[in-house]
């Protein structure tokens, strides 16, 4: 059932104006997942320890928020001395974006935990660890990630999941969120996928049209609101999303600064909508022009405009 009446904003624990900061901690990874991002990164590797804490002083006279995100954060050694610098500098939310695989070890969350992580966005993106399995294409990585949900759940953490949305696996995404509500997360995220790195190798196979997903979506959207879980979709454009509108990430996310070992941008926000996203010519007429960013330039490429309606009333 779709709760068309319902005014229970689920994203109001959601800051708005926080200044982020996003560092890649490197490209190495115990995945080799087939939408990666980042696959062609992998040859950079690492950046030494000292390069990291110098980007994470530079940045914090100005960022209430860190998130260490890669590549895998995990697989540095020294990951727990990079989150105790930034809590040295005072940044508020110090947040670790993984696949969480190491956190199946419950002493290794106690350890990041003690450093000064106080919130965890791990993936899932399969019900059973044959489907999450086949998108990071590693073995045991369902089992791994579903035990380190259940370590942070026992250890009271505040945990927000993400899982791209893919050919694979969209028809499941309500047994997804079923899952992930059963395992005590704060907030649940479906994200589309976007066609790069591995993404744009495997595009045919794991990029699916974005009107066939609605339904699974939307089933999975109202499973956790009946649960009163947090929710919200990602680089979907709200002129398809209907009455599930407000839930809707974009306008939820912070200023980010993204570090790099070889690049820094200041406004990744502007990055996103302006070279990342397109909005069709068509959508100038729409009322959520504005607010609304666009498909992926790489979907638009592949499946064209054809889906996206303009709105001109309310």
């Amino acid at each position: 059932m779709v709760h068309q009446n319902r005014k229970i904003n689920l994203l109001s624990g959601v800051t708005h104006n926080m200044q982020s900061l996003n560092l890649k901690t490197g490209y190495l990874c115990n995945n080799d997942c087939l939408f990666c991002a980042q696959a062609d990164n992998k040859p950079l590797g690492n950046p030494p320890v000292e390069k990291l804490m110098e980007e994470i002083s530079n940045a914090s006279n100005y960022c209430e928020k860190i998130v260490f995100t890669g590549g895998e954060p995990t697989v540095r050694k020294d990951l727990p001395l990079l989150i105790k610098h930034a809590k040295s500098l005072g940044y508020k939310t110090l947040q670790l974006q993984s696949n969480v695989r190491k956190l199946s070890s419950y002493d290794y969350c106690c350890e990041l935990i003690a450093a000064g992580i106080n919130e965890f966005a791990p993936s899932l993106h399969g019900h059973n660890s044959e489907l999450h399995d086949l998108h990071t294409e590693r073995k045991d990585s369902f089992n791994e990630t579903v035990m380190a949900l259940s370590n942070l759940s026992k250890l009271d953490q505040y945990v927000i999941t993400n899982t791209v949305i893919t050919k694979l696996n969209y028809k499941y995404l309500p047994q997804i969120s079923e899952l992930l509500i059963s395992l005590n997360v704060a907030q649940v995220q479906f994200a589309f996928v976007h066609a790069v790195g591995n993404g744009e190798l495997n595009i045919d196979s794991i990029t699916p049209k974005i009107t066939d997903i609605l339904p699974s979506l939307f089933s999975a959207l109202t499973i956790a609101i009946d649960n009163d879980v947090k929710c919200m979709a990602e680089s979907i454009p709200p002129c398809l999303m209907k009455e599930f509108r407000s839930y809707c990430s974009e306008p939820f996310m912070p200023s980010t600064e993204v570090r790099d070992t070889h690049y820094v941008d200041p406004n990744f926000e502007n990055t996103r909508i302006h070279k990342l996203k397109l909005k069709p010519e068509k959508c100038r007429q729409c009322l959520l022009f504005k607010t609304c960013e666009g498909p992926w330039i790489e979907y638009i490429s592949k499946y064209g405009d054809g889906e996206l309606k303009p709105i001109n009333r309310q």
